[in-house]
């Protein structure tokens, strides 16, 4: 006897673990993008891997994760780098853009994110304004990370809704 199929029950986990991953997107101490790619791998399981959700399908969602995961920190790195902040000022946005986010929620990262690469940029420079940039810099850098994350969610869920 096979394996029992409960494709409705995986159905209904997955979009959960997308809900989730989407929000994961805008908080930071949820994974993210990884919780899309963990529904989707539920699906399979509970399902029996029906139709297009092959190696080639999970192969694809694990390099698009990656992705995800890579651009987020590349992203705030760059912003950072461009407005001629230091390695303190790129560690500043991501401590503060934490902190933020937990004592303030969701907009707390955007101003934790500047106060602390902004911080960082003044301890290094001691030049105002340029550690007001530089905190600018690193803000628009996770802001872009952000949306890189987004798009690359949805677009892992669209193909998976596709294939099923």
């Amino acid at each position: 006897m096979g394996v029992k199929k409960i494709p409705t029950l995986g159905l209904i986990l997955a979009i959960l673990f997308f809900i989730a991953g989407v929000l994961g997107v805008f908080l930071p101490m949820l994974p993210g993008v990884p919780l899309v790619f963990l529904g989707t791998i539920i699906y399979g399981l509970l399902s029996g891997f029906p139709g297009g959700l092959g190696p080639r399908f999970y192969l694809g969602q694990g390099a698009l994760t990656v992705l995800a995961v890579i651009s987020e920190y590349l992203l705030g790195i760059w912003g950072t780098k461009k407005y001629g902040g230091s390695g303190l000022a790129v560690k500043g946005g991501v401590f503060g853009a934490l902190l933020g986010t937990v004592l303030f929620g969701p907009l707390g990262f955007f101003f934790g994110s500047f106060l602390g690469a902004a911080l960082g940029g003044l301890i290094s420079s001691e030049d105002f304004h340029r550690a007001v940039s530089i905190g600018y810099g690193t803000t628009m850098g996770f802001l872009l990370g952000m949306l890189a994350k987004l798009a690359l969610a949805a677009a892992m869920i669209i193909w998976f809704f596709l294939v099923i």
